[in-house]
């Protein structure tokens, strides 16, 4: 009988071998970067949607390892970030930035160096005291072959949003960031800027929707097409300065003006509004601050509507809230529906004592134009 215990062996390690270059071949296009690409459902910050083909890894605020709050697979759905104490114990605006996972395995070891150059970056406005996180969503035109320089000298934040000023946000660049690059599939994209920033005074973030000389949004195409990469670019100063020369801001703003003895929240149909730090309640001599955002003037168009209808506004504490009236009397038509004008300022005045039955509510319809100047922060 021959003895084939050498060449069993042999033959055991030539397998052995040729399966583990196999395993690293298939590795390859996923090497091992270490992040978390798990969705923590059961503590999650905010959710994000990633519409994009590429896995993704999020930081909070800037490039580096302490700030990495994980990863988001390709074509994710309600993907949750998890509530990582160290990174989320208080109310706060800030840019989440992401790149992929090549990037990051590339430069594991200097993150930095992809700090113009990211994936996208999102704005995030976190509440930490509210128990429904927010949806975010990664733009499925993300990381193609086209190139957009984005241009932010203004000391304000803006997104670019797609198709329209509701549309998907594909990018968010700081302010003062003097130039972002972002990769963008093939096709025809409408890009409109819109600017958010936190207005300590007001104690909201605000949003701008820059308009142009004729009271559209205002956007810029770009042709994403070609047998050559494109090298596009977007300045979004641009924008700014035309908005600041018509003074048009696509929305109206309330402030309800606390004159009773006690504090007291706004209810809005049937959710509450919050100050930046997610307070509904707010002490006798301060106020709170609501923006209401214009609609489109026709259907499936970009155009601002010049005024809109609000109603279900409710104010006082808990349990003994009243409505929000003009001043008539009750039955009058429209006592708790108002028609608010673009670009104006309307004060909501909010006396009498609960206790006593005697909380009233009452908005003056006569509002005060206001202009970009006067809803920025010094």
């Amino acid at each position: 009988m021959r003895n084939f215990t050498g060449r069993t062996v042999i033959v055991s390690v030539v397998f052995a071998a040729a399966a583990l270059l196999l395993s690293c071949d298939l590795g390859k296009d996923s090497e091992d970067s270490g992040v978390d690409f798990s969705s923590h459902n059961a503590n999650p910050a905010f959710f994000v949607d990633n519409n994009s083909t590429q896995r993704l890894i999020a930081f909070k605020g800037s490039l580096s390892h302490d700030n990495l709050l994980g990863g988001i697979p390709a074509g994710a759905e309600y993907h949750a970030i998890r509530r990582n104490p160290t990174h989320f114990n208080r109310t706060e605006a800030f840019p989440v930035i992401f790149i992929t996972e090549e990037q990051f395995i590339e430069h594991r070891n200097n993150l930095s160096a992809l700090a113009n150059t990211p994936f996208t970056r999102i704005f995030v406005f976190y509440n930490h005291g509210l128990e429904n996180p927010a949806r975010y969503k990664i733009s499925g035109i993300m990381g193609g072959r086209h190139s957009l320089l984005v241009q932010n000298p203004t000391r304000f934040d803006v997104e670019l949003r797609l198709n329209g000023v509701g549309g998907e946000t594909i990018g968010y660049v700081p302010g003062q960031m003097l130039t972002t690059t972002l990769y963008l599939t093939d096709g025809s994209h409408n890009i409109f800027p819109v600017f958010r920033f936190f207005n300590p005074v007001r104690g909201v973030v605000s949003t701008i929707y820059p308009q142009n000389s004729i009271g559209n949004p205002w956007f810029i195409p770009l042709a994403a097409s070609g047998p050559t990469p494109q090298n596009l670019t977007i300045n979004v100063q641009n924008a700014l300065t035309q908005t600041a020369v018509n003074q048009t801001l696509g929305a109206a703003w309330l402030i309800v003006r606390n004159q009773t003895q006690g504090a007291v929240a706004v209810q809005r149909g049937v959710s509450f509004v919050t100050d930046a730090m997610g307070e509904e309640y707010f002490n006798p001599g301060t106020d709170r601050v609501i923006q209401i955002e214009m609609p489109r003037a026709l259907e499936n168009t970009n155009a601002f509507a010049g005024e809109t209808e609000v109603s279900g506004l409710r104010v006082g504490p808990h349990g003994a809230m009243v409505d929000v009236t003009n001043g008539t009397p009750p039955g009058t038509p429209g006592r708790t529906a108002f028609i608010l004008e673009t670009d104006t300022q309307y004060v909501i005045t909010v006396t009498g004592d609960h206790n006593l039955g005697t909380l009233n509510a009452v908005i003056n319809l006569i509002g005060t134009p206001l202009t970009l100047n006067d809803i920025l922060p010094d």
